[in-house]
């Protein structure tokens, strides 16, 4: 937990001191290692379903809240307007992002995704299928299902 906290410490202190974005390296290393046993409040926190789910849509996300945050940003930042109008905006900056990030992940990102992999799997298949039989994970087990071929252990 100190180790977490040292980060989060070192990652805020980034902005006001001088070239201490070099010791990024140094602080990334840090938080995984306090998060490599896998216990403890902050790994705890990080398995929610919430948290879950964040982590698997953030690639989508990272592609696709920008189409409402420039607008957005420079509507609201470079007005006169009140502090409830600007809350009132981020709320439902972050509803349209999640709305269009759920969109992407699953109907964009996943299919996409699967094309790849059959894609990569059709081109290897032939060259791969020796090791991939004799390797214990689904992979494995997929391959030999499309083949129609599968290995019994003695």
């Amino acid at each position: 937990m100190v180790l977490a906290i040292s980060a989060a410490g070192l990652m805020i202190g980034a902005y006001m001191i001088p070239l201490s974005a070099f010791s990024a390296p140094v602080v990334f290393s840090m938080l995984i290692a306090s998060l490599i046993t896998d216990s403890g409040p902050l790994a705890s926190l990080l398995q929610t379903r919430p948290l879950q789910y964040l982590g698997r849509i953030s690639y989508a996300m990272y592609l696709s809240h920008a189409v409402f945050a420039l607008p957005l940003v420079a509507w609201l930042l470079h007005g006169n307007y009140v502090f409830a109008y600007q809350l009132t905006g981020a709320a439902a900056f972050l509803l349209a992002s999640f709305a269009l990030t759920h969109f992407m992940h699953e109907y964009v990102e996943i299919p996409c995704r699967e094309r790849i992999y059959a894609w990569a799997d059709s081109l290897t298949r032939d060259e791969a299928l020796p090791l991939l039989r004799d390797c214990p994970d689904d992979r494995g087990r997929q391959v030999e299902k499309l083949t129609g071929s599968y290995v019994v252990d003695p």
